[in-house]
């Protein structure tokens, strides 16, 4: 959840982040799914019919449309670090063509590229790195 706050370096490991939302909203008072749907609303409503946003089939149409729920992390990350080209253009995809565009870096298969790439981008950009498994 840091990572919806702080921002940083964001490292999705997962791209999805439904099930980070829906542990979120089971920790709300009031409405679970309620505030589920405001949230997929707020991130989505250009880009869905405003029927498939309904609280009783919101889980289906999340996953029918294959929504992953991370413009908002990504809204504030100063970078963002995934897995693979193809993760890569999925996150673009999720941020729809108004959402936010940080620079997307893709992981290398070697542990040490990696860290060395995170270390530039600490040393370029500053702020904490925030994993998101």
């Amino acid at each position: 959840e840091s990572a919806l706050t702080i921002p940083g370096i964001l490292w999705l490991h997962s791209l999805n982040l439904v099930p980070l939302y829906r542990r979120m909203a089971s920790r709300r008072s009031g409405d679970a799914d309620a505030w589920l749907a405001v949230t997929v609303r707020d991130m989505y409503a250009d880009r869905i019919p405003p029927s498939t946003l309904d609280p009783p089939g919101l889980d289906r149409e999340v996953h029918r449309y294959g929504l992953l729920m991370t413009s908002a992390a990504v809204r504030g990350a100063r970078a963002v670090i995934v897995n693979d080209d193809a993760s890569a253009r999925r996150l673009l995809l999720d941020q729809g063509a108004r959402g936010p565009a940080p620079r997307v870096i893709v992981a290398s298969t070697s542990a040490t590229d990696t860290a060395r790439s995170v270390l530039n981008l600490v040393t370029e950009l500053g702020g904490p790195v925030a994993w998101v498994a």
